[in-house]
């Protein structure tokens, strides 16, 4: 299964089609959508830390609002690896777990 991992839509029609074109293209089996609805506060910059003992922080970075001059991105997860990329499909990091 591949999984489409985003966030921080904020309600942007304009980035909501730009996230289908992407699950079109990446040819995901479902969207895993985060920010809007975590406990956590979003920064809205990518993010990928290993902390504590076999613990893993990753952060797709957001859709509409980027900030530190990340791109406009999603993240993908298959086959044990996340695919940081931006909404062009063009890959910027990945982390194998």
């Amino acid at each position: 299964m591949k999984l489409l991992i985003a966030s921080d839509l904020h309600g942007s029609a304009y980035y909501c089609e730009k996230l289908l074109e992407a699950f079109q293209r990446e040819e995901a089996d479902r969207i895993l959508f985060l920010g809007d609805i975590l406990l956590h506060e979003h920064t809205h910059v990518p993010a990928w830390t290993h902390f504590g003992d076999h613990n893993l922080y990753l952060n797709p970075g957001s859709l509409s609002l980027p900030k530190q001059n990340s791109p406009h991105s999603y993240m993908t997860l298959e086959d044990g690896v996340f695919v940081y990329k931006d909404l062009s499909g063009g890959v910027y990091h990945e982390v194998r777990i």
